[in-house]
């Protein structure tokens, strides 16, 4: 049989040297962990932190934390001043003053590594601080949690007696290891450890009914061990409710297997609820009659309650991950913080910085500032890029301050004073495999106090954001550089003739990388008529933009050379089908007399122009139309169509990112539009495009829009 917690635990109280029990708590609690790392530091009257003991460690870094000061950041001085556990990772401690090839192991620990700094408590005392490297995911098992306290229980009772010993560095030797064992017994040098985790005892007799509880176990239930009855009535009374059935089952299953476990929950005197581990073995007769138990319980209140943030922290981060990973753009990362990360974490408001070239920081996004607050934090951007205050923010350090106090004793410069109702600040580099990207920076209304959970919480969303920041940065540019592509083979300008007014707008699209095949072209005519000319490449890639850009060259060169409608489709055809491609475009062509109030149209499977006439109904001119552009070589007759233009009625012509949208059906949009057309045909033809176009891309991920307007002069 191998060795048991339970002797590990009587091990440390048998230590007899310093260096023996701090080794004993380093395989106690990471016994998975090659190579096993682990300090001690003493706790001198000054309040300063004096390392006594380490194993595992390089003798370079040993040294740099050899005095560690009562005030600082480290997670050493934070356990003894908060009188609590403080876990953290390789990345909270500075490990660039250590030569890597001292370590022996490859370098320093990865950022990801896990540490413990447990303050070493006698009653009210504290003797000073163990640190340990745990085994990966310590921070998220309840079970390792309370192994670690157990052990830091024992080591605390044992380290005092060698102190009182005289024992103050690992070469001093203490008691011989055979007297504590000899005057207290295996289990009297367990009584504190078991007292200190909530652990009791109980001996149930079946055939009388009768309970014992130790005191530990009474304590727990909330009964004082004198009023205690011993009934196994009053045990199912303090059951909760909807655990009694459960128990019942436990019980009698203990009578045919010989072994009772069960987790279940009480409720106290006072109406608290706790949650209870309890184990034990039956014991039988010579004919195999269940005779009684004998067993532990547990009070595993806190773990449940530990494990159940934990399990929120875990939810957090996959639904992050999961918003997160359908962030193409800079603005969708912008969105999914505002959506997912501050209603998770608290905040009021939330600020997203990029870092541009050259250190430049700007403005991504924020939410829940006002006007002044917008002011404000647009005057810190010009401030912070190269402030000596932010140095460890620049280099990885994220920033969590708890009180405007604290944020006084941090930052000197009155310019980075905080806004009256800011009182708290989270605010997290953003790095990724390239360094720092960004920060974001969460205020709070209200002081607030970031514990283990906020801590772990904050660095994971962090990581998380940058590389999700870094990839919608590398879409963005990308994007911007497409897109410029397409504008610069777009008109520049539209031509305007007496009796008619033009205006003509392109919005690409958000839904993907890649940009579309819209376009667009004005063409001036002999005898002052115009050629309108819109079109759709089909698919979504440079190779349908460089054919949009060939099929609009094509299309205005025959449309100058006064080819009439469908000769001009003819041969817009025949260009598509000469090219090596396996794409197709839409098209539709108008050409407009406004002197004699004509208006003629061809179309190659596009959507149908609207028309709203002079009474300011709307309607859909029904072109016939012939094949699009490059199905087949011979695409047979493009029909034109001829109508009157009335003096003010507005013609529009567009792609179908105007009127197509998710989950709504096509005619429904292009009912929608021809309203809006209708309603706002008396605007100025250009901010009635914009309004047109804006309106389409306020969906989601709109795809690409071109519109060309007409209105003839009334």
């Amino acid at each position: 049989m191998g060795t048991t917690f339970a002797d590990q635990l009587v091990g440390l109280l048998r230590s007899g040297r310093t260096d023996a029990l701090l080794a004993g708590a380093v395989t106690a609690c990471a016994p998975d962990v090659p190579d096993a790392e682990g300090a001690l530091h003493r706790l001198e009257e000054d309040g300063t932190l004096r390392l006594v003991a380490a194993t595992g460690l390089p003798e370079p870094l040993v040294e740099s934390y050899r005095v560690i000061g009562a005030d600082s950041w480290l997670p050493v001085a934070r356990a003894v001043r908060e009188r609590r556990s403080v876990y953290s990772t390789a990345g909270d401690f500075p490990w660039a003053g250590v030569d890597p090839a001292l370590y022996g192991r490859g370098g320093p620990p990865v950022a990801s590594a896990e540490f413990v700094s447990v303050p070493l408590l006698m009653d009210d005392v504290c003797l000073g601080v163990l640190s340990l490297r745990l085994s990966p995911g310590s921070s998220l098992d309840a079970a390792r949690e309370h192994r670690l306290h157990a052990v830091a229980t024992a080591f605390a009772h044992r380290w005092e007696r060698l102190l009182e010993a005289g024992e103050g560095a690992p070469a001093h030797v203490g008691p011989p290891p055979g007297a504590i064992a000899a005057g207290r017994g295996r289990a009297t040098m367990l009584e504190l450890a078991m007292s200190n985790a909530r652990i009791g005892t109980f001996d149930w007799d079946f055939t009388s009914g009768r309970l014992i509880w130790d005191e530990r176990l009474c304590d727990l239930f909330g009964i004082e061990p004198e009023k205690f009855d011993g009934r196994v009535e009053t045990f199912f009374t303090a059951v909760h409710p909807e655990d009694v059935r459960l128990v019942d089952e436990a019980v009698a299953e203990s009578h045919r297997t010989g072994r009772y476990a069960v987790a279940f929950r009480i409720v106290r005197p006072d109406g608290t609820v706790r949650r209870l581990d309890a184990e034990s073995r039956v014991l039988f007769d010579r004919a195999g009659q269940p005779q009684g138990m004998i067993g532990v319980a547990q009070d595993r209140t806190e773990e449940y309650e530990r494990e159940a943030a934990r399990e929120a922290r875990k939810d957090f981060v996959l639904a992050l991950t999961r918003e997160l990973a359908a962030a193409l753009t800079t603005q969708d990362v912008v969105t999914a913080v505002t959506q997912t990360v501050l209603p998770v974490l608290g905040g009021t408001t939330m600020a997203l910085v990029l870092r541009e070239e050259g250190g430049r920081a700007r403005l991504a996004g924020a939410h829940g500032f006002d006007a002044a607050g917008l002011r404000r934090l647009r005057e810190l951007l010009e401030i912070t890029p190269d402030h000596p205050e932010l140095a460890g923010l620049r280099a990885g350090r994220p920033l969590l301050i708890e009180s405007r106090r604290q944020h006084r004793a941090l930052f000197r410069d009155p310019r980075l004073g905080p806004l009256p109702n800011e009182h708290a600040w989270a605010v997290l580099p953003l790095t990724s495999a390239d360094g720092l990207v960004g920060t974001c920076a969460i205020t709070y209304a209200e002081p607030r106090a970031f514990s283990d959970d906020d801590r772990t919480v904050l660095t994971a969303a962090a990581s998380i954001l940058g590389q999700a920041l870094a990839r919608a940065r590398l879409h963005d540019t990308r994007r911007r550089y497409l897109t410029e592509l397409q504008h610069l083979m777009l008109p520049r300008r539209v031509p305007q003739v007496p009796g008619a007014e033009v205006a003509a707008r392109y919005r690409p699209g958000s839904a993907g990388l890649d940009v579309g095949g819209d376009w667009y072209d004005v063409v001036a005519l002999p005898g002052g008529r115009l050629a309108l000319l819109i079109g759709d490449v089909q698919g979504h890639s440079a190779r349908a933009a460089a054919v949009m850009g060939q099929v609009r060259t094509a299309m205005r060169t025959r449309a100058e050379e006064r080819y009439g409608l469908s000769e001009l489709m003819k041969r817009g055809n025949g260009m598509v089908c000469g090219l090596d491609t396996d794409l197709f475009a839409t098209c539709c062509v108008a050409e407009v007399d406004p002197a004699r109030r004509r208006l003629r149209v061809v179309r190659a499977g596009h959507p149908y122009p609207l028309l709203v006439g002079a009474d300011g109904r709307p309607r859909e001119l029904e072109v016939p139309g012939g094949m699009p552009l490059g199905t087949f070589p011979d695409g047979g007759d493009y029909p034109v169509t001829e109508t009157v233009l009335e003096p003010g009625a507005v013609l529009l012509m567009y792609t179908d990112g105007l009127v197509e949208q998710r989950g709504r059906d096509y005619a429904a949009g292009v009912a929608e539009v021809a309203g809006r057309l209708a309603r706002d045909r008396r605007l100025e033809l250009g901010a009635l495009a914009d309004r047109l176009v804006a309106s389409a891309a306020a969906v989601p991920h709109p795809d690409d829009i071109a519109v060309v307007l007409l209105r003839a002069d009334g």
